[in-house]
């Protein structure tokens, strides 16, 4: 009789990490204080004191602030994303009906410094938007953020809830992988591999090993999916100001009793601060920019202290792009087209040209920001028009290869400890982890780091070139793009 056992083990590891230095390709591979240690999990979920040390260590990886990345934060509250969506019956899941989102955080630090965006769901990505500006909470009143919210949603039911109802992929930290892949993962090995000579990825071992005929012998193996080879790139951030809709850039808007002025809208900001980085143009319609002067002025709160000059130039740039896209001045919000924005960056006025206006792409955002061309970009609700204009004008990306590997070991009894002989490559993917540098054209609040597969909502995904995941469910959010905005 053959004594023959097969057995499955398998652990779990999260935490993503990323370098921070500018436009270099540099290795990214767990450089915080202290090598972190993989979470304690329950299910597909990690542990609150798990999810709670990753937005600690969130600072020394995200932030833009020396200081703040050598000391660090303190966290004020942990909220649930769900308590955010109080309208449940409009956001039914796409098959169990499970909250797609009750496994995800709003991580507020204290001091007003920021948040984060975490899933304690194994399936999903882990950090998912990082903001060293302002916390969350339900007087939220940043339409770029609430947006990206929707979006969040949207992804996690795609992964949690369409993809078994679809049946042929399962989600792995953020990564669609086949159904017949290892759905754990583990880093802790530090044994030498046998790693076969993989040149293309996603790769498939069509003859996986299996052990010889042998009555005396156990054979068993341990089935693990490593990541391996983190690699990053840091692009930005670009635009050097925060600039918003109120004073003084709304000075010569017209007045609103008891409210001063209508706020300058959404299309002008966001032109305004895309303008300001490329210096460009020098004069509009004779009056002299002069960038090096507003550039200095990077808040609403620095304009308060600038001479009279300084603030009558803002209000003019702002007042004349309003002119240039038609803008509609309300009180209660001035709106504009994404339409006439573009037209107006290819206005002699102006001086741009684009290549006009597309679904946002990933892989369009980054061409032009590897070109140094911060993006405007804009997104709405479904049956929703009046949505949010803002300036996506960095990306940081995370590479790593991950490989299923079966570990076969051999146990012939007694006191003779298992003898590890044979490691098979099994499957192999590259995946990355990206996000994108959000200036929201809100005074700064809530400026940071969000996860930029959430804003690419056309069907079918597409994360690696020709390599097509299907239909991406039901997003509720549209989201596009002017491609390649730069000076004539």
């Amino acid at each position: 009789m053959k004594k023959r056992q097969v057995l499955l083990f398998a652990f779990l590891s999260l935490f993503v990490v990323f370098s921070c230095v500018k436009d270099n390709v540099v290795d990214i591979s767990r450089k915080l204080p202290q090598e972190p240690q993989p979470p304690a999990t329950s299910g597909n979920t990690i542990t609150m004191d798990s999810l709670r040390s990753l937005a600690l260590n969130l600072p020394a990886i995200f932030s833009q602030q020396p200081q703040t990345r050598s000391t660090g934060k303190t966290i004020k509250e942990i909220v649930s994303l769900s308590s955010f969506f109080n309208q449940p019956a409009t956001r039914t899941a796409t098959v169990s009906g499970k909250n797609p989102v009750s496994d995800i955080y709003v991580v507020n630090y204290s001091g007003d410094a920021g948040f984060a965006i975490i899933s304690a769901d194994t399936r999903l990505v882990d950090v998912l938007a990082y903001s060293d500006y302002g916390n969350i909470n339900d007087t939220l009143d940043n339409p770029g953020v609430k947006l990206f919210m929707s979006g969040v949603y949207d992804y996690a039911d795609y992964m949690l809830n369409y993809l078994p109802e679809k049946g042929d992929s399962v989600a792995v930290h953020g990564m669609v992988l086949p159904k017949n892949s290892a759905t754990t993962a583990s880093r802790g090995y530090t044994g030498q591999k046998t790693l076969s000579a993989i040149t293309e990825y996603p790769y498939v071992n069509e003859n996986p090993y299996y052990p010889p005929e042998d009555d005396d012998v156990y054979y068993y193996y341990q089935e693990t999916v490593e990541d391996q080879d983190w690699t990053g790139i840091l692009k930005g951030p670009f635009t050097e100001v925060n600039w918003g809709q109120w004073m003084p850039f709304n000075n010569y808007m017209p007045g609103c009793f008891m409210m001063g002025h209508a706020p300058a809208g959404c299309v002008p900001t966001a032109m305004a601060q895309i303008m300001s980085y490329h210096e460009w143009p020098l004069t509009i319609y004779s009056d002299s920019l002069q960038w090096n002067v507003l550039k200095y002025y990077k808040t609403d709160n620095a304009f308060n202290n600038a001479p009279q000059d300084a603030r009558h130039r803002v209000a003019t740039l702002f007042k004349e792009l309003g002119t240039l896209v038609n803008i509609t001045y309300d009180c209660n919000g001035s709106s504009a087209s994404f339409t006439d924005a573009n037209a107006a960056f290819n206005t002699n006025t102006l001086g741009y040209n684009t290549d006009g206006i597309i679904s946002y792409s990933r892989s369009e955002a980054r061409k032009d920001l590897r070109n140094n061309r911060p993006v405007f970009v804009g997104g709405h609700k479904e049956n929703d028009e009046t949505g949010h204009v803002w300036v996506v004008d960095g990306y940081k990306d995370q590479q790593c290869i991950w490989t299923e590997f079966a570990y076969w070991y051999r146990y012939e009894g007694g006191d003779t400890p298992p003898e590890l002989f044979f490691i098979d490559t099994l499957r192999a993917y590259k995946y990355t982890y990206d996000y994108v540098h959000c200036n929201w054209g809100w005074d700064g609040d809530n400026d940071g780091w969000f996860y930029d597969p959430i804003f690419q909502t056309n069907n079918p995904e597409e994360r690696d070139p020709g390599v097509s995941y299907g239909n991406r469910g039901q997003y509720s959010i549209e989201v596009k793009m002017i491609k390649n905005l730069r000076k004539k």
